[in-house]
């Protein structure tokens, strides 16, 4: 295995754990968006962090989980099964990339890494967008949930930990994509050739 692959090898393995760690806790934590109302101008109320499996309260270190039948739609369910497909993707390809540490794989298998590495940073990028047009960010009812009269409000949604984490670990995916794209043919000399995207 020549230096130049070995060194790009280890680039994208090492993107790639990244990507998957900052995936997986952008999907778990409680405040993946933040949840706010406005009356002329000014927040009122408490800001809740809203996570895809539960919420989280003005900031508290407590995650209650949403109660039975409450749904925020399409678009808020639509970003969590691109998430975790991500994280799937992401993984699988971090498990092939571990091995072909040890075990120089057949080309094909390597492009087919950096594709599902491109699809996962597709996915967790889109899913961003996505997620800012669910009920929850456009609609003062899904914040009745709370317990805070907030009808008829303007409601905001802003980027918190978890949904930064998610755009880190788009980024990742990418550059793990390219990395993986860039490689050269195991077995060759130095001027090995490099794969193609066809």
């Amino acid at each position: 295995m020549n230096a130049i692959r070995q060194c790009l090898l280890l680039c994208a393995l090492l993107s790639t754990m990244i990507a998957f760690a900052a995936s997986l806790v952008s999907v778990t934590r409680c405040s993946f968006l933040e949840a706010r109302a406005e009356l002329n101008g000014y927040d009122v109320g408490p800001k809740v962090g809203v996570g895809f499996d539960g919420f989280q309260l003005g900031g508290q270190g407590h995650c209650f989980e949403y109660p039975n039948g409450n749904d925020f739609g399409l678009y808020f369910r639509a970003p969590r099964a691109m998430s975790i497909t991500a994280a799937a993707l992401g993984g699988a390809s971090l498990l092939i990339l571990l091995v072909a540490t040890l075990f120089p794989p057949p080309r094909v298998v390597m492009k087919t890494v950096g594709w599902a590495l491109l699809l996962a940073a597709v996915l967790q990028g889109v899913s961003m967008e996505v997620v800012f047009l669910s009920d929850v960010c456009t609609t003062s009812e899904a914040l009745e949930l709370y317990g805070a009269n907030y009808l008829n409000m303007a409601v905001s949604c802003a980027l918190t930990r978890g949904s930064r984490l998610a755009i880190v670990a788009a980024v990742f995916w990418f550059q793990s994509s390219v990395l993986t794209f860039c490689l050269p043919e195991a077995g060759g000399d130095s001027t090995a050739t490099y794969t193609s995207l066809r």
